[in-house]
């Protein structure tokens, strides 16, 4: 799982991880990213937005990723996720480069 999480670029963090002197805010914790049986859910949604239709805003369907790990929301900052955790599905593909490009190489530096 945590090639995958490495991959799709979640728990990035803002600054190296210190072993000695972890930092309480940090999003990767190994403990619990890995537990027995983990589990990673990836839904493809076709919402109806609306924008307050009783002001005259005009509802607009549209196609949103969410991405859940151990049954909490991820915030997908890299492809501009609301507050509800959804992007645009064409968001989300631009934001897998890496991903897509065969993780550009690595796998192969480490699996020759």
């Amino acid at each position: 799982m945590i090639a995958i999480y490495a991959a799709l670029g979640l728990f990035n963090q803002s600054a190296l991880l210190d072993p000695s002197m972890p930092d309480p805010k940090r999003t990767w914790i190994t403990s619990r990213l890995t537990p027995f049986s983990a589990r990673m859910v990836t839904e493809r949604l076709s919402c109806i937005t609306s924008g307050g239709n009783d002001h005259g805003h005009i509802a607009q369907t549209g196609v949103y990723v969410r991405i859940l790990v151990n049954d909490v929301l991820q915030p997908l900052k890299f492809c501009g996720a609301d507050k509800n955790g959804l992007c645009t599905l064409s968001d989300f593909v631009s934001s897998q480069g890496y991903a897509r490009n065969n993780g550009e190489g690595d796998f192969e530096k480490c699996f020759p």
